[in-house]
């Protein structure tokens, strides 16, 4: 019996459960500083240096080949592939233009299929030479780039911004994968929701996916806040946030009606405006108006989700710290 049961104890499996949102979005989130703070140094460093040697060493092919080759070549293994496929091409046009030659040499084009051909027979001549010299300045610029990149630190400074980058990648796609599942996570996926905003600097990564992917989470959030009890202290308080959502799902409607019947002539219309305006005025009230009740909370969990507005990243940014302040007053 002791046996058997060692036996059952070594064979029991044990399942890991997966961490909860909350401990992937503080990781993304250490990311996100890290990445900031490696952009920031990266920042003054090329500064510096001057923007002309912030990019890895690179060589354009000469004025004769400029509708042949790639306006920038930075890698040795690329340039020599493409020197050989373009030699097999030019082979290959010649053979054409000699085989059109032959067999029709009073062709209205035998001319200017001459020309081509005595052009490209140059090409070819002259591509083993060219091919040598790129590779040459090649080697050349890119010892002067790492000399540059070492004495003043930016080569690591550039490293340690991509390896930020990768990093918040990874966990950034972590984040948007995971399921919430408390109202703690959902207090937390509404303060993920208002990340995306900061992309204004120009320094966070930040796709469209990334966006609908957020919106797919605080759909997720937005079930659970309205499963949980709130205060309604002040219920009457919020019908304006109410209405401000509601609204908000009327005109784009009704904007969206203006884009099908007038097309790109849609904007320039003063119904248009006139619904901008509203809509404008609405989104500054989900932004502005804090929440005192359920009804408040939904208004604005409610917009977040809009098509319109997820794409819309400032506002989306401003009402999600609104909603975010909203839920850390209202516990």
């Amino acid at each position: 019996m002791p046996k058997a049961a060692r036996k059952n104890s070594t064979t029991k499996k044990t399942r890991v459960s997966p961490d909860p949102i909350r401990k992937l979005i503080a990781d993304a989130d250490k990311c996100l500083f890290e990445f900031t703070e490696a952009a920031k140094v990266e920042s003054q460093l090329a500064a510096k240096v001057g923007k002309g040697d912030t990019v890895a060493a690179a060589v354009s092919p000469p004025p004769e080949f400029r509708y042949e080759m790639p306006t920038l070549m930075a890698n040795e293994d690329f340039l020599k592939k493409h020197c050989r496929g373009l030699g097999k091409r030019l082979t290959q046009r010649i053979r054409h233009y000699q085989r059109a030659l032959r067999n029709n040499p009073k062709s209205p084009i035998a001319l200017e299929t001459t020309e081509h051909l005595n052009a490209d027979k140059k090409l070819l001549a002259m591509l083993p030479s060219t091919e040598r010299k790129m590779l040459a300045t090649l080697r050349k610029e890119r010892v002067r780039i790492n000399k540059i990149w070492r004495a003043t630190g930016y080569g690591k400074a550039r490293a340690r911004l991509h390896t930020a980058l990768d990093q918040f990648g990874i966990a950034k796609f972590m984040v948007n994968n995971a399921e919430p599942t408390t109202l703690d996570d959902a207090v937390a996926v509404v303060r993920w929701a208002a990340v995306p905003g900061a992309r204004e600097t120009g320094l966070i990564p930040w796709s469209y996916w990334d966006f609908q992917q957020t919106s797919r989470l605080l759909g997720q959030a937005h079930k659970i806040l309205i499963q949980k009890t709130v205060s309604l202290d002040n219920p009457q308080g919020d019908g304006e946030l109410r209405q401000a959502s509601n609204d908000l799902v009327e005109i784009d409607a009704a904007i969206e009606r203006l884009h099908k019947k007038y097309g790109d002539d849609a904007d320039s219309r003063g119904d248009y405006h006139e619904l901008e305006a509203r809509r404008d005025d609405a989104i500054g009230t989900l932004s502005s108006v804090p929440a005192s009740s359920m009804i408040g909370i939904k208004a604005k969990a409610s917009a977040l989700q809009l098509d319109e507005l997820v794409i819309d990243f400032e506002s989306h940014q401003e009402i999600a710290l609104s909603l975010a302040q909203d839920l850390t007053a209202l516990g």
